[in-house]
């Protein structure tokens, strides 16, 4: 899926890459173009979390109600639901939406040698197939003694087989800076493929910030330039904990009966951030550097619908779908689901208190028995004719 994706949004970098000509520029421009595009169904999102809050209280009101029936319960909430014109899987929705952009977007970051240089896939596959044979031991298929001597060099680099095996043309453009190593280990016939990854390499900065090297806080000196590395899932981190506080803010501000019993949801939304923080110290800074900026970004726009959708907005809003709820003619699922009501409350004898026409008042009981089975059956004839469904008479 996230090739799938990463093919369709990969074009889009690499126009950006090419206007600008900085990789680190680049990722910048390139989330806020992704942002843009999921704003929609971000905003979808946020007023259904609004919408929500706002019926918080009247659903807790039905749980008591209903404590003790929880199929009235289920009825109940729907009907709710479709008075006031929410859509309980609107956020479902939103998030089938963003997860595929996502897997794109980190498609593109972990491929930059495919999706903006467009090297050849052939090539890069077989040099990162020269490169894992480094790693293999002596005794194991596949071994080469000649290649195996530069493990060790290779490792002082940060590259490791893990890393090679996940995230090959970042370990390939982190490789390219040691001409002598990479001409070592390939020879001529690699001589030019690596020329154009350390064209790319020597564009992967921002701000001065080498964005192929691996973040450490165990750097051999604490120079510029390994604080600056070490910043950015810091960084990363901070502005996702910030997010948190402040969202948490914001919903206990318009709801405090929705952040109830949020205990075990507060510990992942503080958990997320901190394990943010550690996988960004096993990628290249690229990658850290992206979440970075898409943290910041998901930050801002969500301040600025908090702003905007006031409750008095959210609140026009809930007016406006309580009337387009009641105009909307019933959706093929909303009639099958009626349909089977019925038919459960006929099998279950609910509609055995309704009031029998002069006819059925003379039926004894057995043909009354058989004259409301022949009632179901003719119901679920209708409901399978109604939808392609194949029937067999009980």
């Amino acid at each position: 899926m996230e090739k799938l994706f990463g093919s369709i949004l990969g074009p889009v970098m690499r126009v950006i890459y090419n206007f600008c000509g900085n990789y680190g520029l680049s990722i910048v421009l390139f989330t806020i173009f992704t942002k843009l595009i999921m704003y929609y169904w971000t905003r979808k999102s946020h007023i259904s979390s609004a919408k929500m809050s706002k019926l918080t209280p009247k659903l807790n009101q039905l749980r008591k109600q209903y404590a003790n029936n929880q199929e009235k319960l289920l009825e109940e909430q729907q009907k709710l639901y479709k008075e006031e014109g929410y859509n309980q899987f609107s956020g479902c929705t939103t998030l089938l939406i963003q997860f595929p952009i996502l897997f794109g977007v980190l498609d593109v970051v972990y491929r930059p040698l495919t999706h903006i240089v467009k090297l050849s896939k052939t090539l890069i596959s077989e040099a990162t197939e020269i490169l894992s044979t480094v790693f293999i031991k002596e005794g194991k298929s596949g071994y080469d003694a000649n290649l195996a001597q530069y493990a060790d060099e290779l490792e002082k680099f940060g590259i490791s087989a893990s890393n090679l095996k996940n995230r090959p043309e970042l370990e390939l453009i982190k490789l390219s800076n040691n001409e002598e190593l990479c001409n070592s280990i390939f020879g001529e016939k690699f001589a030019e493929f690596f020329t154009k990854v350390n064209e790319f390499g020597t564009t992967n900065t921002f701000l001065g910030i080498d964005l192929s090297q691996t973040p450490t806080f165990k750097p051999e000196s604490w120079n510029a330039a390994a604080i600056a590395l070490a910043m950015i899932p810091i960084l990363s981190g901070l502005v996702q904990i910030v997010m948190t506080l402040y969202t948490q803010h914001r919903q206990k501000k318009n709801n405090p009966d929705a952040m109830q019993g949020m205990g075990c949801m507060n510990v992942m939304l503080y958990t997320m951030p901190l394990f943010s923080v550690y996988l960004a110290l096993t990628f290249p800074a690229g990658v850290g550097f992206y979440w970075l900026c898409s943290s910041l970004f998901s930050f801002l726009i969500t301040i600025f619908l908090y702003v905007y959708y006031t409750p008095k907005r959210i609140d026009v809003i809930i007016e406006k779908d309580k009337i387009k709820a009641k105009n909307k003619k019933p959706s093929r699922f909303e009639a099958m689901l009626e349909e089977q009501r019925k038919l459960l409350e006929a099998q279950n004898g609910v509609s055995s208190n309704r009031n029998l026409g002069d006819d059925e008042k003379k039926m004894s009981r057995s043909e009354l028995q058989a004259y409301n089975r022949k009632l179901i059956n003719d119901a679920r004839k209708r409901m399978a004719e109604k939808y392609g469904d194949d029937y067999e008479e009980d």
